[in-house]
């Protein structure tokens, strides 16, 4: 793995995931639909994102997500409180990273919440109180978690992934679950093979665009002259439009 950004949600770190499919979004990455006619395409959230990554390609800038809702905020506050806990409970120190790069997938990376030792790392969740419990008494990963944590340990190649939900408003026996995720190498070369094939169809989609030019026609539209029907020809133009024409 390479390290692109020491810290996370600063400028550096917008700039280090501009363009590359992250970790965080695996579970859109493999987002296919599994029912009806248009099964094996995507769904809503794998077309969006897609679509996100292309125009940060073509427009050479990181698109920030704006919205941050009041569990966003929640989760965002006590992740330190969480790290905290987990570190007390498991007798462990978790190191704080950045945006990290997979050596071999070179637009593909993430931002784990921690690495742990050599081997491990952590995801660390601070939920509404009916959703910890929730997870508290299935007793494994959450399902909705697990790609996430499976991209990590790709990413980083780690051996294991913990899941820490914390939630202070419990008791303090019940405010801490943790469960940890064994490397799947089965699985992981399913994921890999997904972010693949979604670069691919993004590189796609990037040279689709490029290769159509409306405002092209449009400008060759505009200089048609009206006397004799003839079209000027490139070096007609002025400099400003053959720039636009060129793109």
């Amino acid at each position: 793995m390479k390290l692109l950004s020491n810290h996370q949600h600063d400028i550096d770190w917008w700039e280090a995931r501009k363009g590359k499919a992250s970790g965080s979004n695996t579970a859109a990455i493999l987002g296919f639909l599994k029912k009806g006619e248009k099964k094996g395409g995507d769904n809503a959230e794998r077309a969006g994102y897609k679509v996100k990554i292309v125009t940060e390609i073509l427009t050479n800038s990181p698109v920030m997500d704006g919205y941050v809702s009041e569990a966003m905020r929640w989760g965002t506050e006590y992740e330190q409180f969480a790290r905290a806990a987990y570190e007390v409970g498991e007798g462990i120190e978790v190191e704080e990273t950045g945006f990290l790069l997979h050596d071999e997938i070179d637009r593909w990376g993430g931002s784990p919440d921690g690495l742990v030792g050599n081997y491990g790392g952590v995801e660390f969740k601070c939920p509404n109180s009916t959703t910890h419990i929730k997870w508290m008494l299935a007793g494994v990963v959450p399902p909705e978690h697990e790609p996430q944590m499976s991209a990590y340990m790709s990413i980083t190649g780690r051996k294991w992934w913990d899941f820490c939900s914390f939630d202070p408003r419990l008791p303090l026996h019940l405010q801490l679950f943790t469960k940890r995720l064994l490397r799947d190498e089965n699985r992981i070369a399913e994921i890999e093979a997904g972010v693949l094939q979604f670069l691919a169809e993004v590189d796609e989609m990037v040279a689709k665009l490029q290769g159509k030019n409306p405002l092209k026609e449009q400008l060759r539209r505009s200089v048609e002259m009206e006397d004799d029907g003839t079209m000027l020809t490139d070096a007609d133009l002025p400099d400003s439009w053959k720039e636009l024409m060129e793109r």
